[in-house]
């Protein structure tokens, strides 16, 4: 079982560098069509049911996230046109602010899981990682990562795996 899991390990930790190469060296003029290989390589090698990016911007001191892609790995389609408001969702903007990876729904702040919870029961979403997509100190979006399959522990390499996603969207 020990080798089985070393194994298992190996090819997936392949799997990922095999992703980062080929998305570090991928040229495009078309920015939708580079969000969708994106999302599309990010939710094949973690198996995550859906990936997506959604961009950060502030109209009228509202702050707004639009999705600029949304794969479905279970369906293999895309979706966007999606926005998600700090109208609605103010303390998730506020989480989201501090740049720092959410793991939802949280252990910590039961006032953001309650605040989430109707999204979470629309969309199915038994977990999420939300890791904020940051250039020079500034949000300029978010990597979501959502699990409807069942619920699913985030583990540290799905957290860096992530990060470096989000690094990439952000020098795109």
């Amino acid at each position: 079982r020990i080798e089985e899991d070393f194994t298992r390990a190996q090819k997936n930790l392949q799997r990922r560098h095999e992703t980062l190469e080929y998305l570090t060296k991928l040229t495009t003029s078309e920015p939708r069509h580079a969000i969708h290989e994106v999302i599309l390589r990010t939710a094949t090698v973690m198996q995550i049911d859906r990936v997506g990016v959604w961009f950060y911007e502030t109209i009228d001191q509202t702050q707004i996230l639009s999705c600029a892609g949304l794969y479905i790995l279970s369906t293999n389609s895309f979706a966007n046109h999606l926005e998600f408001t700090s109208t609605y969702f103010p303390h998730y903007f506020n989480a989201l602010s501090k740049q720092f990876h959410l793991i939802l729904p949280s252990s910590q702040d039961a006032e953001l899981n309650k605040e989430l919870s109707s999204y979470f029961a629309v969309f199915r979403i038994a977990s999420k990682l939300d890791i904020p997509i940051v250039f020079e100190g500034n949000l300029l979006g978010v990597l979501s990562c959502e699990e409807t399959r069942g619920h699913r522990e985030w583990l540290l390499e799905d957290r860096h795996f992530g990060q470096t996603i989000a690094d990439i969207i952000a020098i795109m």
